[in-house]
């Protein structure tokens, strides 16, 4: 079912070159390619961001079946290991809000192969699909941020909603989708200031690759992934609340940095 995702030739080359040249830019929150919202449903107010009630429930019940089905086929291809199991317990039956360096349309299940599939994901939203894969997503927890002001409102309550309710909510702080990219890139603050307004962790993950010694059918590298689960980062209440956004923000950068330096036996730079 994964095969549906899964780029042509001529994308992957795109992408690479594109990764390139925005490197050497330093444009490192640059989407790679170009966004589409043709494929796209248009988020406006009505969009249900709690999903609360007994068809809701009945409707996350089957997708999570699906999903729980994708997760698996994602773990076998991709061979997933954790590492941090007793961080990832730190957070048991807690709130909090979970980070990951962007790299690929299936990281998610890298998370999900640590924290399990209950995880609200913060998104673009351009990936509010049409179709069968939209349905998974909008049913197993896609959080799609717009700029419209009334779906911001909406956005912000729920998730409140769910970091009062001891749910995980993934987000990307990277802010857009670098394809295979192993180093990790400057982090956006939208991650830490959420946790910051509502006062609970971010936990760093960070994944890692292993060459697989096979190349895809267009003569690509493919991966075996490693996500690395570290210590939660909580707010610093002795700190201005902007002090505190700062400080988690580079205490998460700095957990990846170290991780990719250790994992590639290589300094970090660009």
């Amino acid at each position: 079912m994964l095969e549906i995702l899964e780029d042509t030739s001529e994308i992957k080359k795109f992408l690479v070159d594109n990764i390139a040249k925005l490197e050497k830019e330093k444009c490192f929150d640059q989407h790679i390619n170009p966004i589409n919202y043709e494929g796209s449903i248009p988020v406006d107010e009505k969009f249900d961001f709690i999903k609360k009630g007994f068809k809701n429930y009945c409707k996350k019940v089957y997708y999570n079946i699906i999903l729980f089905k994708l997760k698996k086929e994602a773990q076998k291809m991709f061979r997933i290991k954790v590492v941090g199991k007793t961080d990832v317990k730190k957070i048991k039956n807690k709130s909090a809000i979970i980070t990951c360096n962007h790299f690929n349309k299936l990281d998610s299940f890298a998370v999900k192969s640590a924290f399990g599939n209950n995880i609200w994901t913060i998104s673009g939203d351009y990936n509010n699909f049409k179709g069968f894969v939209g349905n998974i997503a909008r049913n197993t927890g896609l959080l799609p941020l717009s700029e419209k002001l009334s779906v911001k409102k909406n956005f912000a309550n729920g998730l409140k909603y769910h970091l009062t309710h001891k749910h995980r909510v993934l987000i990307y702080p990277e802010r857009a989708m670098w394809w295979n990219y192993k180093k990790p890139r400057p982090l956006h603050i939208g991650a830490f200031h959420w946790a910051v307004q509502n006062n609970v962790p971010v936990v760093p993950t960070f994944v890692t690759f292993e060459d697989s010694g096979k190349k895809d059918k267009d003569g690509y590298t493919e991966y075996y992934w490693t996500i690395n689960v570290f210590e939660p980062i909580f707010p610093n209440q002795n700190l201005s609340p902007k002090k505190r956004m700062e400080d988690m923000k580079q205490k998460n950068f700095d957990a990846w940095k170290v991780c990719y330096e250790k994992t590639y036996n290589k300094k970090l730079e660009y």
